[in-house]
Formats: C-alpha cells, sequence, structure tokens
C-alpha cells in the first residue's frame, strides 16, 4: 500500500495534468483559487497537501468531479 507521500504527488501530478489540458496557466488557477501561485505549485509538486475545501474549488475551477479529480488514472480527452 502507498504512503501519504505517494499519493500527494499523484494527486499533484493529476492536478497539474488537468490544468494543462484545461489551457490555464498555475497562476491563473492559483488567482482564481485566492491561493498563491507557490501554494499551487507546492500542491502540483506534491510537497503540501491541500484541504477539502481547496479540492473542491479546484475541481470546480477545473471543471470536472471530485471524483475525477481524485482517479489519478482518469484524464480529459480535451479541453472545453
Amino acid at each position: 500500500m502507498a504512503d501519504i507521500t505517494t499519493y500527494r504527488a499523484l494527486l499533484g501530478r493529476h492536478i497539474a495534468d488537468i490544468r494543462k489540458v484545461r489551457g490555464a496557466s498555475q497562476e491563473s488557477l492559483a488567482e482564481e483559487l485566492h491561493i498563491s501561485r507557490t501554494y499551487m505549485g507546492y500542491i502540483e509538486q506534491g510537497v503540501r497537501t491541500p484541504s477539502l475545501e481547496t479540492l473542491l474549488d479546484i475541481s470546480e475551477s477545473l471543471d470536472v468531479t471530485m471524483p475525477e479529480l481524485l482517479d489519478f488514472v482518469w484524464m480529459p480527452k480535451s479541453k472545453l
């Protein structure tokens, strides 16, 4: 079974991948979420674990459901 560090890294990579497919920059997403670009970078790098509230905000901003955000295999087909 994977540890929290592994899941944090998988989640961060998945968020970054979805963000890129959506055509959003890290800075624009952070601004929309009212968090710093540095913190957004830490989330995507797997350094920080976002709160449930932040995860909900990320899913809304990226137009994905929470199950899709937490499914590290799922990827959107293209930009909306």
